[in-house]
C-alpha cells in the first residue's frame, strides 16, 4: 500500500532515486493512494517475457537455460524429486539421457516437446505417464518446441512444428482412463503445425470478482450446469483476435475465414477469365458450408459493410462439448476438414460461445486448482 501521508511518500521515492518530479509524484500519490494495491518483492526474481502464443515455449526454454523455479511450486507443490528446473534439464525419462543435464540439449533443445504438469495422456502413438516436467526430444522437429500442458485423458498426434496444447485435462480429464481408453482422442486427426488447443470448465455464471466466492476446481456442486459444461478452444498462432478492417483480413486456425469477394477483376476482358486461379485459397466458413451469419450477429456484420470493422474475439466459435465419443469429431471439424462430414449441422446446433464468452465464464482459480491436483498427482507417481 501507498503511504498515506504525501510526505512520507515523497522521501520514500527519493530515497528511492525516483526520477520523477515531486509534481508528477504528487499527482501519481492523490490518484493510487486510495486503492487498496498491493504488491510482493520476489527474491532473485527475473522477468520473462511472454508476448503471444508462440513466444511461450522460447520464454519457457529460458526459464529452463536460467534454472529457474516457478513461484507456485513451493512446499506441498513443489514435486518430491526436487526443483521443477532438474525434471526439466534432464530431459527425456528423467535420467540424465540423451539431451540431458551436461549434454547438448541441456537448456531445451529447438524442436523438443516439453510436458508439464499432465495426467496420463498419449502423444504421437506413445503413452505417457503422469508428470510434472519434462523435456521430449523430437528427432525430426523443424526447430519449433511444442507444449503441453494440463493435459490428461486425451490422445494427440503433433506435427513437427510449433503447438501449445493447455488445460485438455479440463475438458476430459475426469472420464480419462475407462478401459485404458482415453476420453478425446483426436489421434486420427493430427494437428497440422501451429494449431493449440486449449481447454476450459465453464461455469453457469460469469466469473465472479476476485474474493468473491471463489472454489477450487470441483468445489461447485454436482448439479451445476457450469460443472458439466466444457469447452476446447481451437485456434492458430497465425490467427486474427484483434479487430480487422474487414471480413476477408480475418485468420482463423490458419486460414482465411471467408473469401475475399469485393476484388476487381484484373482481367479487363469482357468475358469471364478462361484460366482461373488454379490453386485458390479456401476459405475457413466455405470449407464446412458455413456463412458469417453463423458466428456473428446481424448488427456486428453490418458494422462490417460499413467499413467499422469486425473481430474473431465476439464470434461464436466454440461449442459447447458434448459427452460423448462425438465430441472428438467436433473438435477436429475445425482443423481437419477431412473430418467434417456433417459437422456444420452439428456445429450449428451445438450451444455456441465467443472467445469473450468463455473468457468470462472460466475461473482461473479454478483452473489452477486443477492443475495443482496434476501436479500432486504426478509427484506421488
Amino acid at each position: 500500500m501507498l503511504p498515506a501521508p504525501l510526505a512520507e511518500y515523497l522521501e520514500a521515492m527519493a530515497r528511492g532515486a525516483s526520477c520523477l518530479p515531486p509534481p508528477l509524484l504528487a499527482s501519481l500519490h492523490g490518484a493510487l493512494r486510495h486503492l487498496e494495491a498491493r504488491g510482493a518483492l520476489l527474491a532473485a526474481a527475473r522477468f520473462i517475457h511472454f508476448g503471444s502464443v508462440p513466444e511461450y515455449p522460447a520464454a519457457l526454454a529460458e526459464v529452463i537455460a536460467a534454472r529457474l523455479r516457478p513461484f507456485y511450486a513451493q512446499g506441498g507443490g513443489a514435486p518430491p524429486e526436487g526443483p521443477l528446473h532438474a525434471l526439466l534439464w534432464r530431459g527425456e525419462g528423467g535420467e540424465g539421457g540423451e539431451g540431458g543435464e551436461g549434454g547438448a540439449g541441456g537448456a531445451g533443445g529447438a524442436g523438443d516437446l516439453l510436458l508439464l504438469n499432465c495426467g496420463a495422456l498419449c502423444i504421437d502413438g506413445a503413452a505417457a505417464p503422469p508428470v510434472s516436467a519434462r523435456r521430449v526430444a523430437r528427432p525430426r522437429a523443424r526447430g519449433a518446441a511444442a507444449c503441453v500442458e494440463m493435459g490428461a485423458g486425451c490422445a494427440l498426434r503433433l506435427s513437427d512444428g510449433f503447438h501449445l496444447c493447455v488445460g485438455l485435462a479440463c475438458v476430459a480429464g475426469e472420464h480419462a482412463g475407462a478401459e485404458g481408453g482415453y476420453a478425446l482422442d483426436l489421434s486420427p486427426w493430427p494437428l497440422p503445425e501451429g494449431v493449440c488447443l486449449d481447454g476450459r470448465a465453464l461455469s453457469s455464471r460469469l466469473a465472479p470478482a476476485r474474493g468473491e466466492g471463489e472454489r477450487g476446481e470441483g468445489e461447485q456442486g454436482e448439479g451445476e450446469q457450469g460443472e458439466r459444461e466444457r469447452v476446447l478452444l481451437v485456434y492458430s498462432s497465425t490467427d486474427s483476435f484483434k479487430r480487422a478492417a474487414s471480413l476477408s483480413a480475418l485468420r482463423y486456425c490458419g486460414e482465411p475465414i471467408e473469401a475475399c469477394l469485393r476484388q476487381p477483376n484484373p482481367n479487363p476482358h469482357p468475358h469471364p477469365n478462361p484460366h482461373p486461379n488454379p490453386n485458390p485459397i479456401e476459405a475457413w466458413l466455405r470449407q464446412r458450408d458455413l456463412t458469417p451469419a453463423d458466428l456473428w450477429s446481424a448488427p456486428e456484420l453490418r458494422a462490417e459493410q460499413q467499413g467499422l470493422g469486425i473481430e474473431l474475439w465476439d464470434a461464436r466459435l466454440f461449442c459447447v462439448l458434448p459427452p460423448s465419443p462425438a465430441a472428438a469429431q467436433l473438435v477436429a471439424g475445425y482443423y481437419a476438414p477431412a473430418a467434417a462430414a456433417g459437422w456444420a449441422e452439428h456445429f450449428r446446433s451445438a450451444p455456441r460461445l465467443s472467445l469473450a464468452e468463455v473468457n468470462a465464464r472460466s475461473s482461473p482459480q479454478r483452473r489452477d486448482a486443477t492443475r495443482q491436483q496434476l501436479r500432486r498427482t504426478a509427484g506421488a507417481s
